[in-house]
Order: C-alpha cells, then sequence, then structure tokens
C-alpha cells in the first residue's frame, strides 16, 4: 500500500470539510480534507523507522506554514479545490521534502510545478460545488502538525504518524 505526507485539514476547516463530504463522493472513512506534501512517499512495506524519525526531525525543525483556504479553482482536468494562500510557505515545505527524498518527488514527477491545493471534487460540472464552498472562506488555517499517512485499503487513509511542526 501507498504513504504521503500531508497537511490534515478537518479540525482546522471543519466546516469547509463538512460541505466536501456533503457534495462529493470522498467520505471521512476515505481521506480527510488536506494538502499533500508528498505523495507518493516510501511504499508502507518499505518504511523503516529511521525514515519515520528523519521526517520528524524534518518537520521539528520547520516553523508551521500559516495560510488561509482563500478560493474555489479548477485544474484543467476538473478536479476542484480550495487553493491556499500564500502558497509560498507550502511550496517551499514540497521542495525542501522533495530535496530530502529525492526519490520520491511530488505526484511521481508528472507536474513541472506543484500547486498546493486541497481537493474537493473530482469535478463539478454545475458548480455546485463551488457555490457552497466559496461562501464558507477564507478559512485560515495554522496547522501544528502534518502527517505521514498510509493507504491501509483501496482508497482508505488514515494518520500512520503525526510530524509536528517546530514551536
Amino acid at each position: 500500500m501507498r504513504t504521503a505526507i500531508a497537511i490534515g485539514l478537518d479540525e482546522l476547516a471543519p466546516t469547509v470539510a463538512a460541505a466536501r463530504y456533503d457534495l462529493d463522493r470522498y467520505g471521512e472513512d476515505e481521506i480527510e480534507l488536506h494538502v499533500t506534501l508528498l505523495y507518493p512517499f516510501v511504499p508502507r512495506k518499505e518504511l523503516e523507522p529511521d525514515v519515520v524519525g528523519s521526517l520528524r526531525s524534518f518537520f521539528a525543525e520547520r516553523p508551521a506554514p500559516v495560510f488561509a483556504l482563500a478560493s474555489v479553482e479548477a485544474f484543467d482536468a476538473g478536479v476542484t479545490y480550495a487553493a491556499p494562500r500564500p502558497d509560498e510557505p507550502l511550496i517551499r515545505l514540497v521542495d525542501e521534502l522533495a530535496g530530502r527524498y529525492p526519490e520520491t518527488p511530488p505526484y511521481g514527477g508528472i507536474h513541472d510545478d506543484v500547486v498546493p491545493h486541497a481537493t474537493l471534487a473530482e469535478d463539478d460540472p454545475d458548480g455546485a460545488v463551488q457555490e457552497r464552498i466559496e461562501p464558507l472562506l477564507p478559512v485560515e488555517c495554522r496547522p501544528s502538525r502534518a502527517s505521514l499517512y498510509e493507504e491501509f485499503e483501496p482508497r482508505r487513509w488514515r494518520e500512520l504518524e503525526p510530524l509536528p511542526f517546530a514551536r
């Protein structure tokens, strides 16, 4: 199974998360609303304690990125997402993680540029997601941690390890 590093948002943006669960096929038992930092990461069966320790140290040395879920946007492929602003602290964090773990580039290296986002729906052809979520924004997010997530069943994820930011 797969692993990923992300910042969970259900506790930081509960109204947005609740609306997402109401509107799309994503259920709370799949994966919470989040901003991905590094996916795919090390396969679960290859995840050694020293890698987890290295992740803990990595995040403990960095301040938490402060951002707001500021607007609803969509990628050309149709994925609708909440855009974090400013996005520079998240981009910097992704770049630093990718530099530390070059064998696991963001999204497998298929994108030239990583766009921080919190997926709301795979598509929104009638604009219902945007109509429901946009009035809830902006939502300020001050995460205390990132998380290492594991896929324990197909399309079902859970937090494997909290990764607290520096205080």
